[in-house]
């Protein structure tokens, strides 16, 4: 990730030590980061902001380019660069007023709108069991709730080739891909390989 003042790029990289897998933020100066090579650059070129919490899915960077934003298999965490910290984001009792139910589950969690907010997708079931999924924002204390997208999606139709054998869709084509991946797999576990 580039810094909004495009002075800094950012970017996780990951080392076993001891049949332990450890990730770190590091950062190097953006004018560098047309190097072909990160090997060529030195050492005391890479600085390393901090370990951090858990296995990257997403990492994206605040207007202010002072915190970044990890969602991890262990949570949300803020990440200070001054502070060289990482704070756990768990905004607590979040409820959805428009379908009457609380959020009970959250991921995908993204940087922003402002400096102290976080987006994310968060779940719901409300009191007739209907289940929804709908992006929120909230500060990091889960004040300032907002839903970003209606309370009444319609699911979206797949894709259906027209010059695929049977009209298939791109569902049926991923599920057929995988199931191709799966004996794949089988045929070399059986070989030895």
């Amino acid at each position: 990730l580039f810094s909004p003042d495009n002075r800094w790029l950012y970017f996780v990289t990951t080392t076993e030590q001891n049949n332990k897998v450890a990730h770190a933020l590091r950062r190097i100066p953006a004018e560098l980061s047309h190097t072909r090579s990160l090997k060529k650059l030195e050492p005391k070129q890479i600085q390393t902001i901090l370990t951090l919490p858990g296995d990257v899915q997403r990492l994206s960077i605040y207007p202010n380019g002072q915190k970044l934003l990890l969602q991890s298999d262990k949570g949300m965490f803020a990440l200070s660069v001054a502070d060289k910290k990482a704070t756990t984001i768990a905004p607590k009792n979040l409820k959805d007023n428009e379908v009457n139910a609380p959020i009970t589950l959250t991921r995908d969690g993204w940087a922003g709108p402002s400096d102290n907010e976080v987006t994310f997708s968060g779940k719901t079931t409300d009191k007739v069991g209907k289940v929804r999924w709908r992006i929120y924002s909230c500060r990091f204390d889960g004040s300032g709730l907002k839903a970003w997208t209606p309370k009444e999606n319609q699911p979206v139709e797949a894709y259906k080739f027209p010059k695929a054998p049977d009209s298939k869709t791109a569902i049926d084509l991923a599920k057929q891909w995988a199931l191709k991946e799966i004996e794949w797999e089988d045929y070399l576990r059986r070989q030895g390989g």
